[in-house]
């Protein structure tokens, strides 16, 4: 049987959303076609500590804060927090045959980076892109959003050399053809 994994910060069911909703129909379709889906993702479920639904094994991570601030926007921290707890994780990449990684919330796929380097990951890799904000970086956050455009233009230039993007959507695809020779 071959392995899939899924990374994304959080999963469906155990919290509502698109992204999770869509990673959540792939690996169940997956599982139904025989292969082993594994989701490494943070805990948001009760125990036990990994759990399986429709055929998908969750593996939580520790340490969910949540996702959004009080004013109801994305907590800028939430990436940083996921990436640094996926890290240990690394090592256990290797045995999949197939890792899905969603594109959201992008810092995690610096990460992808470093793996870029090594052979084995080169063709079993997929990124789920689903948007491009470009100069919309700067109505989210102002000022500072050359930073998080810099971080984003970096790691599609990066990434689309190496492993195999998948885009979901208009607005994602544009953004990757803008930066690469994406087709």
């Amino acid at each position: 049987m071959k392995k899939l994994l899924i990374i994304y910060d959080v999963s469906y069911p155990h919290l509502e959303g698109g992204g999770q909703k869509r990673l959540y129909e792939l690996g169940k379709r997956f599982a139904q076609h025989n292969f082993i889906v594994d989701w490494i993702c943070f805990k948001t479920w009760e125990d036990p500590e990994n759990t399986k639904v429709d055929g998908i094994k969750y593996i939580g991570l520790d340490g969910f804060n949540g996702l959004y601030s009080r004013n109801g926007s994305r907590r800028l921290l939430e990436p940083f927090e996921f990436s640094l707890k996926l890290l240990p994780k690394i090592k256990t990449f290797k045995s999949y045959d197939y890792i899905l990684v969603a594109q959201w919330p992008i810092i995690h796929l610096i990460i992808f980076f470093f793996l870029s380097f090594s052979r084995k990951f080169n063709e079993k890799v997929f990124i789920d892109w689903w948007e491009y904000w470009g100069d919309a970086w700067y109505d989210y956050i102002g000022r500072i959003g050359f930073i998080p455009k810099l971080i984003e233009s970096f790691i599609i230039k990066a990434l689309a050399r190496k492993f195999n993007f998948i885009s979901i959507s208009e607005i994602g695809l544009t953004g990757l053809q803008k930066i690469t020779k994406f087709k």
